[in-house]
């Protein structure tokens, strides 16, 4: 067994979906943990927790409780037009 964990696998929408973030002001980074969401996002001194999902995909079990767990703001990205609803504060975004 290799102490290696492989790279995650990203989401296609989600270079879109990070590049259309940074345009509305969006500081952006990609997350690489087991279950965690995909990306933090933050702007005007809100926090978020996102995951890109493509097409109709659902969160997998370990994702769904992690996110059960999680005492902060997660959303779902499934297009460009989800990252741009969240406005400065997310408050449009669907969990």
């Amino acid at each position: 067994m290799s102490l290696f964990r492989r790279a995650a696998k990203r989401d296609s929408a989600e270079a879109a979906i990070v590049d259309a973030l940074r345009k509305a002001g969006w500081s952006v980074e990609s997350w690489s943990q087991r279950n965690c969401p995909d990306l933090v996002l933050s702007r005007h001194g809100v926090t978020l927790l996102a995951e890109v999902k493509t097409g109709r995909k659902k969160l997998r079990p370990g994702q769904q409780d992690w996110i059960a767990q999680w005492q902060g703001r997660v959303v779902v990205l499934r297009s460009v037009e989800d990252a741009l609803r969240l406005g400065g504060t997310g408050d449009d975004a669907l969990r």
